[in-house]
């Protein structure tokens, strides 16, 4: 089973967005197959996820966040995990906006 329990993540790439390559930090909990992360940095002030593991390769995700401009907003995600010769995640996001916010993106996350 998937165990992301305690791990942390940096954003290595987004495509659009607020949350910024080499400054956005992500942690996460788990409950079963229920996730729940924190993260800040870049144009984050605080950001969280709620989400479930589909399979051991996929997470669907809900995020909301406030930026460094003040703005509220969130969204939904979904996650590619992939694992690395090293044995680390790596998470490929394709997210949109659906809440005060408009556009999508892709998010690469590298576990720290």
């Amino acid at each position: 089973m998937l165990d992301l329990d305690g791990k942390q993540f940096t954003l290595i790439s987004n495509t659009a967005g607020d949350a910024k390559a080499g400054e956005t930090i992500f942690t996460f909990e788990q409950n079963g197959q229920v996730i729940r992360a924190t993260y800040h940095g870049g144009g984050v002030v605080l950001g969280a996820i709620i989400g479930q593991i589909e399979q051991e390769d996929r997470l669907k995700v809900l995020f909301q966040q406030v930026t460094a401009a003040g703005k509220l907003c969130g969204g939904e995600g979904h996650i590619e995990v992939q694992k690395g010769a090293d044995g680390k995640f790596r998470f490929i996001d394709d997210w949109r906006f659906t809440i005060n916010g408009n556009g999508s993106g892709q998010a690469v996350w590298q576990e720290l």
